[in-house]
Formats: C-alpha cells, sequence, structure tokens
C-alpha cells in the first residue's frame, strides 16, 4: 500500500485499519478474561429511569463477556449447580409449597 500522494481521508483510513490490526494481534495471546478486563463500560449518564442506558456497549461484547464469565474461576461452585444449590440453600418446606401451588 502506497501512502505518498494519498489523501489525508485515505491516510485516516489506513491508519484506522492498521491499529485494528495491532489491537487484535496484541490481544491475540490474551484470554478471553484478560480481553474483557481491558474493556471499558460505558459512563453513566441518567439519574433516574436509565435500565437501559448503555445497552450497547453490553450487546457489543455479549460474547467475549459470557466467555469471561465462564473463564472466570468460580469461588462457590455448588452455587452453580441448580440441584446442590437447591439442597444447600432452599430449605424443603419452601420446595414443597412451590410445588403444591
Amino acid at each position: 500500500f502506497h501512502l505518498l500522494g494519498s489523501s489525508l481521508a485515505q491516510k485516516a483510513v489506513f491508519a484506522k485499519q492498521m491499529k485494528v490490526l495491532f489491537c487484535v494481534g496484541a490481544m491475540s495471546g490474551l484470554s478471553e478474561l484478560e480481553k474483557a478486563r481491558l474493556l471499558s463500560p460505558p459512563g453513566k449518564v441518567t439519574t433516574k429511569g436509565g435500565e437501559m442506558e448503555g445497552w450497547e456497549f453490553w450487546e457489543e461484547h455479549r460474547e467475549l463477556l459470557n466467555a469471561a464469565w465462564n473463564e472466570f474461576p468460580k469461588r462457590h461452585p455448588t452455587l452453580y449447580n441448580w440441584e446442590t444449590f437447591e439442597s444447600l440453600y432452599i430449605s424443603p418446606s419452601f420446595r414443597r409449597a412451590v410445588e403444591a401451588a
């Protein structure tokens, strides 16, 4: 690719493409958890009714965040298995009441 004589816009596009290629190459050796930790979540602007604020960020990075979540060490593995969780943390009387309802 020859940059001499190229327009400023073409040089900007080339620079952006090179930045993307560099970032992808630099991140290729990182785990998903390490990549997720490099993300900068959107700031909070709305003080009331902002439940959906910044949803685009979470949607855009959903796959990476899910993969990172699966990589993250689980401090209490019993919380991630429903049968074990249910038997350890939900009282039998409550389970019977739910089943009867």
